[in-house]
């Protein structure tokens, strides 16, 4: 709930510095809880309590009320400060950005001042050598800083506001460090030049194609067949033993013919057979008809 409270006059600080020109609270009362549940308004709606954030919301009216613009911000590295010009003099709004504690000693435009809290409790300050000493408390932090510190209000009356001192307080001496500077030593770099990429290229090629090869193939021989000789028969009718003697004269040459044709055509030579023995038979009844006659 403190942090709750804190969170308000930063917020409020910031956001005028930031040009907004009305700002406001939600909200007042968590209404419709159930038991247990967390309210984040400013009064607690089971016994209608104030909380911290409250008291900071009046703090903050107080002691911003009638402010006219510019606002100035001075921003350190480890601390804000938000002025504000008020009719009755000057505002400051302070406080530590991150964890650690910040000690600060800002220009004092009065001989005393006023330092309030969130809650409204004011401390007497009294200006040491035109400066104000002030300590202020570190944020609680989970990782990241989300909201500072508790913020204190800085409160002068009766001064003029015209120039309001912003500039960051002195920083305490320093003992002299020696500093290691780093020099760039440059080195030549070898540059490669990209080189020509051979790219393969189709050709066509002849493709041997199948040769017809000629075969000889044996060609059959044409056997010469001796032709019939004519037998001439005589007019007058032969002998039984001319007719055998004739007949066997005649069948050798058949019988070579159709031996030398049976060679190339079986069916040639049947077809000699055939007519040799048909000339025989012919010549048999010739011949018997002959000597019947006489």
């Amino acid at each position: 709930m403190e942090q709750q409270a804190w969170y308000i006059p930063q917020a409020f600080a910031l956001g005028f510095y930031a040009g907004a020109a009305r700002m406001g609270i939600y909200k007042l009362v968590d209404v419709n809880m159930s038991p247990g549940d967390e309210s984040w308004g400013l009064i607690r709606p089971y016994d209608f309590s104030r909380r911290p954030a409250y008291y900071a919301y009046q703090n903050t009216i107080k002691y911003l009320s009638g402010f006219t613009y510019p606002v100035r911000r001075e921003m350190g590295s480890n601390y804000f400060i938000v002025s504000f010009s008020r009719p009755q003099g000057l505002t400051r709004v302070m406080w530590a950005r991150y964890g650690s504690p910040v000690s600060l000693r800002v220009p004092a435009l009065a001989e005393s001042a006023q330092l309030v809290n969130v809650m409204g409790e004011v401390t007497p300050l009294t200006a040491v050598n035109g400066a104000y000493e002030i300590t202020l408390q570190g944020a609680r932090c989970s990782g990241e800083c989300l909201i500072g510190g508790p913020p204190l209000f800085l409160v002068e009356d009766g001064v003029a506001t015209e120039q309001v001192p912003t500039a960051p307080p002195p920083a305490p001496a320093v003992a002299n460090t020696p500093v290691v500077t780093a020099t760039a030593v440059l080195t030549p770099t070898a540059t490669l030049t990209p080189t020509a990429t051979l790219t393969p290229t189709m050709t066509p090629t002849d493709t041997p194609q199948p040769t017809a090869t000629v075969t000889a193939s044996p060609t059959p021989a044409v056997m010469e067949t001796p032709a019939l000789s004519e037998v001439e028969v005589a007019v007058a009718s032969p002998t039984v033993a001319e007719l055998a003697l004739a007949n066997a004269a005649t069948r050798p040459p058949a019988a070579t013919a159709s031996t030398a044709t049976d060679k190339s055509s079986p069916q040639a030579s049947w077809w000699f057979i055939g007519i040799g023995a048909g000339l025989g038979l012919f010549l048999v009844i010739l011949g018997v008809r002959q000597r019947y006659k006489k």
